[in-house]
């Protein structure tokens, strides 16, 4: 084929199966890219050498050539979701002689969802704990799998999450506001990345009284005396103090402690 052009007239046959066999299709991995995957028949030459692909934003308008071998699909990375892209193939011999463009045609990349996001563990940053109080600004953690930048935290009803931080695709760290009307008990965490893919953890924190009793913005002594008074109270008790009864379920008692032990010390980002 030296010296002369294909001789089966390339062209024609890339025309019609290029045509019909172009696909197009996006994926979102870690990095957020996105690509056009075109594929075509095979051109029969026997001195066949490989194909070049070329494409452009504007109809009619290409980039430079790039040389994909004897293959017959190939997957362009890193475009935008939002762009439309033109596409031509030619093949060329040994001798480097290469047929016309193929017919143009074009697409837009769609966005098709990644795997789904896992949540193992989240935990208040300043006690590493599964407590948040209410009336409250906490730090939180989140640990899993598979999160996207630009992903979004829910914790339902009365809870305010901000922009979340994606550390690798392993971790998020989220600032988020309790507000004085939150349920008292546990909260599911969700996790949705910008595919839409979705994530849940049930039982993944829960919002406690503030354990600042004496509203003083210091959980200290002084709220440890307020719970030792009604300690081991019911709600029907005299000395029964709602304020001291952190996790709401009507009785004073260790479990009340204990949320009061994560706390103890700590001085409170917003005072109740």
């Amino acid at each position: 084929m030296s010296g002369r052009r294909l001789g089966i007239c390339p062209k024609a046959s890339l025309v019609a199966a290029f045509a019909m066999a172009l696909t197009i299709l996006s994926v979102v991995p870690a990095a957020a890219a996105t690509l056009l995957r075109v594929s075509w028949n095979a051109n029969s030459e026997p001195d066949l050498a490989g194909y070049r692909l070329r494409f452009g934003t504007i109809s009619g308008s290409y980039g430079s050539p790039i040389n994909v071998g004897r293959v017959t699909s190939f997957d362009l990375t890193g475009l935008s979701a939002s762009g439309t892209y033109y596409v031509v193939v030619t093949a060329y011999d040994a001798s480097g002689n290469e047929s016309g463009f193929s017919n143009e045609v074009s697409g837009q990349p769609s966005t098709v969802a990644g795997p789904a996001p896992t949540i193992g563990s989240v935990l208040e940053l300043s006690t590493r704990s599964q407590y948040i109080l209410e009336s409250g600004r906490h730090s939180v953690s989140i640990t899993g799998t598979n999160f996207q930048i630009g992903a979004t935290v829910n914790f339902g009803p009365d809870i305010t999450a901000g922009t979340a931080s994606v550390t690798g695709s392993t971790q998020i760290t989220v600032t988020i506001d309790v507000g004085a009307t939150a349920a008292v008990g546990w909260r599911t965490a969700i996790v949705t990345n910008p595919d839409g893919g979705t994530g849940s953890l049930s039982q993944a924190l829960s919002v406690a009284r503030n354990a600042d009793i004496n509203h003083d913005c210091l959980v200290d002594g002084g709220d440890l005396n307020l719970l030792a008074l009604a300690w081991n109270s019911i709600s029907t008790d005299a000395r029964y103090n709602s304020a001291a009864d952190l996790d709401g379920d009507g009785q004073v008692d260790g479990d009340d402690m204990t949320i009061f032990g994560e706390y103890f010390g700590t001085r409170l980002l917003v005072c109740p």
